[in-house]
């Protein structure tokens, strides 16, 4: 059902909870290494690496605020520097901050939209300019 990904390596934005924990899981499980980025709950990112340790699969954490470039660049280089290359790319990291657009704050739009938009553009672009 799914291609031979074994030996690929993937990194997850945001794979500490949610979607992209699961995300991160399941490649590890096909035997992908995953690299798992987070930016504030060590302890969820701490978890998701552990239950890839348990069964054997590896992982790496990279704790990385996704819309900030240096970063990412950084990020990246610690995922190339321990397994030499990126293949696949989950731009899972995303932020909400509900409200009423006449009730939010321009900081609130900005952290979203840096978060969800210019998180994936930065790592995207990221690894073809590295």
């Amino acid at each position: 059902m799914f291609p031979d990904l074994k030996d690929k390596v993937a990194l997850v934005t945001g794979a500490s909870r949610g979607l992209g924990r699961g995300i991160a899981l399941k490649l590890a499980s096909l035997g992908v290494k995953v690299a798992i980025n987070y930016f504030s709950n060590d302890l969820e990112a701490g978890n998701v690496a552990g239950l890839i340790e348990k069964q054997g699969w590896e992982n790496i954490l990279v704790k990385a605020d996704v819309a900030n470039a240096e970063a990412v660049k950084n990020m990246i280089r610690d995922i190339v520097g321990k397994w030499g290359k990126i293949d696949i790319l989950i731009n899972n990291a995303g932020i909400t901050r509900d409200n009423l657009l006449p009730r939010m704050s321009d900081e609130a739009w900005d952290s979203v939209i840096n978060t969800n938009l210019r998180g994936a553009f930065l790592c995207t672009n990221m690894l073809y300019v590295r």
